[in-house]
């Protein structure tokens, strides 16, 4: 399986995941944690620290966002490897 086949095939299985996601209990839970103590900081925090604090999160949900598209794309060089339809290029 090659790169541009991961890169075709991105867009429709980030969406994919998401509507997974919405509808897991466990993440729906950890969600609502997340935005309660998000809710706190931005009680306790200035103006520019609450900043920060988003731009550090902008920036770990990025790389988080990398490494599940990553971890996708390797399940699925090897779930094709297991029934033998690896790219031997790749």
């Amino acid at each position: 399986m090659n790169t541009e086949f991961f890169n075709d095939m991105q867009p429709n299985l980030t969406e994919r995941l998401g509507r997974f996601y919405c509808r897991d209990v466990e993440y729906k839970k950890a969600l609502k944690r997340e935005n309660e103590l998000f809710g706190r900081l931005e009680k306790s925090f200035s103006e520019d620290q609450l900043q920060m604090m988003r731009d550090y999160q902008n920036a770990l949900y990025a790389t988080w966002g990398v490494c599940e598209i990553i971890a996708y794309r390797q399940g699925m060089r090897d779930m094709a490897a297991l029934i033998g339809i690896e790219n031997k290029g790749d």
